[in-house]
């Protein structure tokens, strides 16, 4: 097995455990927690600081083991069928080459939209399935080790609830020259529930885009 998933959960819990029994067929899983009640014995308690914590735990385990070429970070209130979890965690478990970030396509019913990104403009299809975009979503993201490995852990007092971090990463794609994928083979859908405001969310915007920039570009 080349990589590593990491199920971000905060009271998610059986859909949580849902993922894990199916990822962890074909690839390593772990879920990291943030302090729910109720949870499964295997869950990994990180406390509960929000998801730029539980993001920076994904990160850190990736880093420390070695083994994994690639890191899929999810969050726990994805949901998607047996079918697609195998197609996947195959190509997780593949050189992804060029390629920074891979991500499934989400329904029109989910917060985030993919084709929003990527799907408007056909001058961006690859083949009749692949689109490549110029952003990427921070719920469900499969890592390539190269851009992984160029994360830096966020601070919490520039970035507490973890709104942005996806412009990190596409920031990290876009100067080592990786491509950020968009495969509608299958479609997920992901909650529109949310345990914080927009208002308290964006309000680290500007401070985060300076940390990140800074750190990207010096």
């Amino acid at each position: 097995m080349k990589s590593l998933c990491c199920i971000l959960n905060y009271n998610v819990n059986n859909n949580a455990n849902f993922l894990y029994n199916e990822f962890n067929k074909h690839m390593d899983t772990c879920v990291l927690d943030s302090d729910s009640q109720n949870t499964y014995p295997y869950f990994i308690n990180v406390g509960n600081f929000y998801y730029t914590n539980l993001f920076n735990n994904a990160i850190k385990k990736f880093k420390k083991w070695k083994k994994y070429q690639n890191l899929l970070i999810l969050t726990s209130d994805i949901h998607m069928s047996t079918d697609a979890i195998k197609y996947i965690s195959n190509i997780a478990n593949q050189d992804l080459k060029d390629i920074g970030v891979y991500q499934l396509q989400t329904d029109t019913s989910s917060r985030d939209y993919f084709n929003s990104y990527s799907l408007i403009n056909n001058k961006n299809h690859i083949d009749n399935h692949l689109y490549e975009t110029n952003y990427i979503e921070g719920f469900f993201q499969l890592i390539s080790g190269d851009i992984a490995r160029k994360h830096d852990e966020i601070p919490h007092d520039v970035n507490k609830y973890g709104v942005c971090i996806d412009q990190y990463t596409t920031l990290l794609c876009k100067k080592y020259n990786k491509r950020m994928i968009v495969d509608t083979t299958y479609t997920i859908h992901h909650s529109h529930k949310r345990g914080y405001s927009n208002e308290k969310a964006h309000a680290f915007d500007k401070i985060f885009k300076r940390w990140y920039l800074n750190k990207i570009y010096g």
